[in-house]
């Protein structure tokens, strides 16, 4: 951090998650040639961009989350518009085949981080439309579900803390109504 800022990757259509070591990064891409989305890695630099999956349309990837032991790359996959028809998916870093965690289906995933020693994963999640955002935990890689939260709150992010052993709840600003004491704008432990 500090000085000018550098332009890294193009068309970069999700948040990026660092490797472990920090010397590369994962985002995903549209390929509207394809109709379908990539996964690509690259130096950390932007240099070195390699395509290491893809999924056809309508089908996509979203915010990709790398493992602590640098071996596979988890997104959300699926079709967002109607119904539950979003998953977890993961590919190794090297490149290779998507495969489902769970066949656990949501309406809506969002943001993951890994649990330490790669056992599981967290995420804000919806499993139906009536449902609310909620925190999931999604073992790893038995890809056994199971909400988090201890009550109903309308989540707007999370963020795991070091070692992953406490989470920060984040409402956003009007975003959605006030519920079940967490208040907009508000963070709480978890």
């Amino acid at each position: 951090l500090g000085g000018p800022s550098k332009k890294l990757n193009v068309n970069v259509g999700t948040a990026v998650s660092f490797s472990p070591d920090g010397s590369q990064i994962v985002f995903r891409r549209s390929l509207g040639e394809r109709r379908s989305a990539g996964l690509f890695v690259s130096n950390a630099d932007g240099t070195g961009e390699r395509e290491i999956a893809w999924i056809k349309h309508p089908d996509g990837i979203w915010d990709p989350a790398w493992s602590p032991d640098g071996k596979t790359i988890v997104f959300a996959s699926g079709n967002p518009s109607g119904g539950t028809k979003m998953y977890v998916a993961h590919v190794p870093s090297e490149g290779g085949t998507i495969t489902p965690v769970s066949t656990q289906r949501w309406r809506w995933v969002g943001r993951m981080a890994w649990l330490p020693g790669s056992s599981g994963l967290v995420m804000v999640a919806s499993d139906s439309a009536a449902a609310p955002y909620q925190v999931w935990q999604l073992d790893y890689p038995s890809g056994e579900a199971r909400k988090k939260a201890p009550r109903e709150l309308r989540i707007g992010a999370f963020e795991l803390g070091p070692g992953g052993h406490r989470g920060l709840l984040h409402r956003g600003v009007g975003v959605l109504p006030r519920q079940a004491g967490l208040g907009q704008g508000e963070q709480h432990l978890l």
